[in-house]
């Protein structure tokens, strides 16, 4: 799938082993960038959940079109769905989803 970034920072960060590390620690960052390999490797969102143990799953009901994979308890890799037109998702079709913009890394049960 194709990768998209909120911001120009969160995509250097990510995409940076060291930045990352910086940012949110050792394990984090090799868990990011795991999940972000997992992520461009697959054709589809459908195709994340056969990945352990990213746990992808969608935030319902309240963030429609939103996805969380797991990057180490209690971090979520919170990511869009964006449509072919690059316009965000709202109603789900996991086999049709080929472009996800990643949001944030963020532990959102604090919130």
């Amino acid at each position: 799938m194709e990768i998209e970034f909120k911001t120009a920072k969160l995509k250097k960060t990510c995409e940076s082993y060291d930045l990352a590390r910086k940012q949110w620690g050792e394990k984090m960052a090799r868990a990011i960038i795991k999940r972000l390999n997992e992520i461009q490797s697959a054709v589809c969102i459908a195709d994340l959940n056969h990945a352990p143990p990213t746990r992808c799953h969608l935030l319902e009901p309240h963030k429609r079109g939103i996805y969380a994979v797991d990057v180490g308890h209690p971090f979520r890799l919170v990511f869009q769905a964006i449509s072919e037109s690059g316009e965000p998702v709202g109603s789900i079709d996991a086999l049709q989803v080929k472009c996800v913009k990643i949001l944030e890394v963020t532990n959102y049960h604090d919130d």
